[in-house]
């Protein structure tokens, strides 16, 4: 991501809780070090004109990933922009809804605005929306209910191939998978080798998972930031 955004100095706002305030440090340590970068950090306020000023993000950052609720991104982003950031914002999907975001926010402060998702472009994406349409027509499609919903799909895809269905051998059939499609919603998933995100903490974080597809607003609406649906790493060397 870094990359793609051309920034060497990333923030990260934050909801103020023990849990996030521990997570700059662990990102700093395990994944930028050795890229010879670092996360700035600051947790949210009420006040968002204040807190941007004071914090001085607006000045030493030329990124900034926003993992706060809807509401404080929407009046982020606004302050930050009215005080003159020009830098790129990244949000995910998983906690927004951008295309509330976008009436809200304003076209004018949406430039340079961009949400990282799963991948839409899959005929089980189109599954999910027809699923959805017809079980819970008024619930809003966003990477949480399509997350849970392709661990169901691909739990019941590999147990499909199981003559006797238990935790066990669920479980020992999934780790077998050296070549598990979720039909583009992700990359090919490997079971059979530990992930190495984290410096290898996290050995079921595997390579297929560790990729967002990434979208802009433009022309009104949210389009993929590619011409083409393109995986975009999260962690380097991958």
């Amino acid at each position: 991501m870094f990359d793609e955004l051309h920034a060497s100095r990333m923030g990260i706002v934050l909801v103020g809780s023990p849990t996030s305030a521990a997570l700059p440090a662990l990102v700093n340590r395990t994944v930028l070090q050795p890229l010879d970068r670092n996360w700035r950090h600051r947790n949210h306020s009420a006040d968002c004109n204040r807190r941007v000023e004071l914090g001085g993000f607006v000045d030493d950052t030329d990124g900034q990933l926003l993992v706060i609720t809807q509401a404080v991104v929407e009046r982020y982003i606004t302050a930050s922009r009215q005080q003159g950031y020009k830098g790129p914002f990244v949000v995910s999907e998983t906690q927004l809804d951008v295309g509330k975001m976008a009436q809200d926010v304003g076209t004018s402060n949406l430039d340079k605005v961009y949400a990282c998702r799963i991948s839409t472009r899959t005929a089980w994406i189109r599954e999910l929306l027809s699923d959805m349409k017809k079980y819970q027509p008024n619930v809003n499609q966003n990477d949480l209910n399509a997350i849970g919903w392709l661990s169901v799909k691909t739990f019941a895809k590999v147990a499909a191939t199981l003559s006797t269905i238990d935790r066990q051998s669920v479980s020992d059939a999934m780790s077998k998978q050296a070549a598990l499609s979720t039909d583009g919603m992700t990359p090919v998933l490997n079971f059979t080798e530990p992930g190495n995100a984290l410096g290898g903490k996290a050995p079921r974080l595997v390579a297929g998972v560790q990729f967002i597809y990434v979208d802009r607003y433009q022309d009104g609406q949210w389009k993929s930031y590619f011409k083409a649906e393109k995986p975009v790493p999260l962690f380097a060397a991958q």
